[in-house]
């Protein structure tokens, strides 16, 4: 996979933004800051998608801005306030569109099949389409060979109306007046490669996010949206009990219904000891989503935890068995058979079951080679005395 920043000559040719004539009817909104290496990529998938494209760049040293310029697109130099919402304003504010995609450098619009996004459908959809505004697909990757970390229904693409507005400094999004409605449509997605490790560490996002969210949360703690991401952010970094109350709160205002949320509380309950509340918590948890592969393992780990191996191999089988199932709940993670079957070998290792433990670590690893699991892995079959393989990895 490549991130297409190594293609910045092409972008001279097709991906240059062509003159319109009259309204345009998308625009393509981004705000970015030293995305050189990022950003050809992503102007590159928008070749022939929008007529118009307009970056606020909030202090590139890179040469960001002119990249952007080079292909025709509208920049707009902002000094940056700490506020995401602002910065995605000040390009709306600028847009000339019927439509608006908002999208950054580090993402890249297609189709769902990883060919180019189909730009004569999209335009009949926006002509044409009752919706105000439309959910689409985001695949989130964690590697730079094509793992999936996760995939997420997002709102990025909106009709320009009057009112409309991106709230919050931080996971902002855009909130259209009442009257308008949103519909999901699976005719392009984005693909992000803003959570790849390096990409992380680089741009020192974690720091950055729990910075700002601790602030938005000081300044509106009844926000169940920001409670929420607040304290996902602290358990990415492993601050459990410190996102636990963040976790329960942001729960306790919107329900089951936000899986995300109810996934991550399910996590801090079980990483914190907490069995009880944590197994009657999954317990509603799959009562919600009985279909949804990430329940189950959510409830697999916990009962791992908790010392309980067949019922955490019961629970892990069934978010093997419901691998195929159509996306539901606006998100997926990418590692659920892996992190599954890595339950199985170690509810099976428990039990006894040596032979069924190597095969689901075997399996887990073939997935995605866990270096936690591989160990494992080697440790089983060192104690047969039989030589270690070696994994081989299968993208997502």
């Amino acid at each position: 996979m490549t991130n297409g920043g190594s293609r910045g000559s092409r972008l001279l040719g097709p991906a240059t933004v062509p003159p319109s004539r009259g309204q345009p009817l998308l625009t393509a909104c981004l705000i970015v800051r030293d995305e050189a290496s990022l950003l050809p990529g992503c102007l590159e998938s928008l070749a022939g998608v929008a007529d118009e494209i307009v970056v606020v760049d909030t202090g590139s040293r890179d040469g960001t801005a002119a990249l952007a310029a080079q292909v025709g697109a509208r920049v707009l130099s902002r000094p940056w306030r700490e506020d995401f919402g602002w910065a995605r304003n000040e390009a709306l504010a600028a847009a000339r569109g019927s439509w608006v995609l908002s999208i950054d450098a580090d993402e890249r619009l297609r189709a769902p099949d990883g060919s180019a996004a189909p730009a004569r459908d999209l335009r009949l959809l926006l002509r044409e389409g009752a919706a105000s505004g439309h959910h689409i697909w985001n695949r989130s990757l964690a590697s730079e060979d094509g793992r999936l970390l996760a995939v997420e229904l997002v709102p990025r693409l909106f009709r320009r109306v009057p009112g409309a507005r991106f709230v919050h400094s931080i996971h902002e999004y855009p909130l259209l007046p009442d009257g308008h409605h949103w519909a999901p449509t699976e005719l392009v997605e984005l693909l992000h490669l803003g959570y790849i490790p390096d990409l992380l560490q680089r741009r020192q996002k974690h720091a950055r996010n729990l910075r700002l969210l601790e602030a938005a949360v000081a300044r509106a703690p009844g926000d169940a949206y920001l409670r929420f991401h607040l304290g996902h952010q602290l358990g990415a970094v492993g601050r459990w009990d410190e996102a636990l109350p963040h976790l329960a709160a942001a729960v306790g205002a919107s329900g089951m219904e936000h899986l995300p949320g109810a996934l991550d509380l399910a996590t801090a309950l079980g990483r914190l000891g907490l069995f009880a509340e944590a197994d009657e918590h999954c317990r509603r948890l799959v009562v919600h989503h009985p279909a949804h592969p990430d329940a189950w393992l959510a409830w697999a780990d916990v009962l791992a935890r908790a010392g309980r191996p067949r019922d955490a191999l019961f629970c892990a089988l069934r978010c093997i068995g419901l691998q195929d199932q159509p996306r539901s709940g606006g998100f997926r993670s990418g590692r659920s058979a892996q992190a599954a079957w890595a339950v199985v070998g170690g509810a099976c290792e428990d039990m006894g079951e040596t032979e069924r433990a190597l095969a689901a670590y075997w399996e887990s690893v073939r997935l995605w080679p866990d270096p936690i699991i591989g160990a494992r892995l080697e440790r089983l079959l060192a104690a047969r005395a039989l030589p270690a393989p070696v994994p081989v990895g299968s993208p997502v």
